[in-house]
């Protein structure tokens, strides 16, 4: 059943908390806590400010007395502040202690969240599009490109494809999970460095599902798509949901993926405006002129290579929520990473690439 709601509406409004180097937090006023911060954190000992840089005083129960949800809150660990006047002692990007954080959020959520629609965690073929379903099979058993082909709709010459994946039904039910989500109050962590809402499926439990569709629907595809890119040796993904609306994220800046295959996937609800549009692939110099738009409708899947350069419309009216599948392979990476002078950094909170449009 759905997560019930405290009876005290102000502890379960949601507060932002930042750590200096480590990126921020949205959570329920109820889990500022002294306890709380320190593990999702991996801090000894919090010390929370406002945007003032005035410290939060902390009862005799860890809890930290009068927190807005309106402001911004940044928290540092007491050792780090070495005395007055002095600059915090403060390390940035540490890679041991991001993935720390990430374990200790995912371990919170995993005891803490209530989970609405626990068929939806484990992959079935009766989630995905029949039509799609028998394409890869068939795909498997001949070899036969036309075979998938049946399932595509070609959008350009440029490989960017639409395809019915997901059912309607699972569209609906992962829509409800994810509101089901972000009502608890638990932790909800930025989903890349470009989009402020939304949340990242595979720290709530989704994780096998997307690992089992790359498997065994994914790389198949791909390895006929996008061989050129490592479609064929896909091995990793992050998959997460952004959100759209008038009074919060209403668009989304030019940039390409960090990722080798992207799917897609529009969720709902009514909306008006925000439409995708291309713009040729990164390395492929001749292809930067196009100009293509392509309109969301709910249940559709986008498919295309993860460096082929876009952005996101204003919305115009309503919400829209998507589903975001970012497809990896370590072995294409290594073969034609550029030398290290070169090299196109992504950081470690699954950023999109950075590039801006001339």
């Amino acid at each position: 059943s759905p997560l019930s709601k405290p009876p005290d509406r102000h502890m379960d409004a949601l507060v932002t908390v930042k750590s200096v180097g480590y990126g921020g937090l949205r959570v329920a006023r109820r889990y500022i806590t002294r306890p709380v911060l320190a593990d999702l954190f991996q801090i000894k000992s919090p010390v929370l400010a406002d945007q003032e840089g005035d410290e939060v005083v902390v009862n005799d129960k860890g809890e930290y007395q009068a927190v807005d949800p309106s402001i911004e809150y940044t928290v540092v660990d007491e050792a780090d502040i070495s005395g007055e006047g002095d600059e915090p002692n403060i390390t940035y990007m540490d890679a041991g202690r991001l993935e720390s954080m990430r374990a200790s959020r995912m371990n919170f959520i995993k005891t803490n969240y209530r989970v609405l629609h626990p068929e939806i965690f484990t992959l079935r073929d009766s989630w995905l599009d029949p039509v799609f379903v028998q394409a890869v099979q068939d795909f498997k058993q001949k070899g036969d490109k036309e075979a998938l082909m049946k399932a595509l709709k070609r959008e350009t010459a440029t490989g960017i494809f639409s395809l019915h994946l997901f059912t309607i039904e699972f569209c609906k039910l992962l829509l409800e999970e994810v509101e089901n989500f972000q009502a608890s109050g638990l932790p909800l962590h930025r989903p890349n460095s470009m989009n402020r809402y939304g949340l990242i499926l595979d720290e709530i439990g989704f994780y096998p599902l997307f690992d089992k569709l790359r498997e065994e629907y994914i790389v198949p595809l791909s390895s006929a798509l996008y061989p050129q890119y490592g479609g064929a040796s896909l091995d990793s993904h992050h998959a997460f949901i952004v959100q759209y609306k008038m009074a919060e994220d209403r668009k989304l800046d030019f940039h390409f993926d960090d990722a080798e295959v992207t799917i897609n996937v529009c969720l709902g609800r009514e909306f008006t405006g925000g439409s995708v549009w291309f713009a040729g692939l990164v390395d492929q110099p001749e292809t930067h002129d196009e100009s293509y738009e392509y309109g969301f409708q709910p249940g559709l899947t986008l498919l295309h290579a993860g460096h082929h350069r876009h952005g996101a419309k204003n919305i115009l009216s309503g919400e829209r929520f998507n589903l975001v599948v970012w497809f990896r392979s370590a072995s294409h990476r290594a073969e034609t990473a550029p030398p290290p002078e070169q090299e196109h950094k992504h950081d470690h909170t699954h950023t999109h690439g950075d590039e801006q449009k001339k």
